[in-house]
């Protein structure tokens, strides 16, 4: 769910649904599944190492209230698994959550600063990049 709505919901301000928001949801569906799938591929860490993924993973997916979820949005954890845990995220995927990321970072600037609106041809051309570079 997109922080601004976890945020309206919280403080009971009726927001407008915006299709961002959607698009914001679908960027935190990735980052759970490429995260999600990070956790099979951590057999591969020593132990001390898969214990600190999968704390990782349980602070940014495993949260239940609206209030921790809300922070968690609100602190792109759940975009960073590549830069903690790089030998677990492709290359390819990396890049892709970075872009995300910066574009997610940037869309949440206060109007004045007039930041890049969260668009589904930017979110899809980033998604085109990277399958290309998974391409064999």
């Amino acid at each position: 769910m997109a922080a601004e709505i976890l945020q309206a919901i919280l403080t009971e301000n009726p927001i407008e649904h915006d299709p961002r928001h959607d698009i914001e949801s679908f960027i935190y569906v990735l980052a759970y599944s490429v995260t999600r799938k990070a956790v099979l591929e951590s057999r591969s860490l020593d132990e001390r190492m898969r214990k600190k993924f999968h704390s990782f993973f349980y602070s940014t997916f495993g949260r239940m209230k609206l209030d921790d979820i809300w922070t968690s949005r609100r602190g792109q954890g759940p975009l960073t698994v590549h830069l903690r845990f790089p030998s677990l995220v492709t290359v390819p995927m990396a890049e892709l959550l970075n872009d995300l990321d910066a574009w997610l970072t940037q869309s949440r600037l206060p109007l004045e600063w007039n930041p890049k609106a969260l668009t589904h041809t930017y979110v899809l051309s980033v998604l085109d990049k990277a399958i290309r570079k998974m391409a064999p």
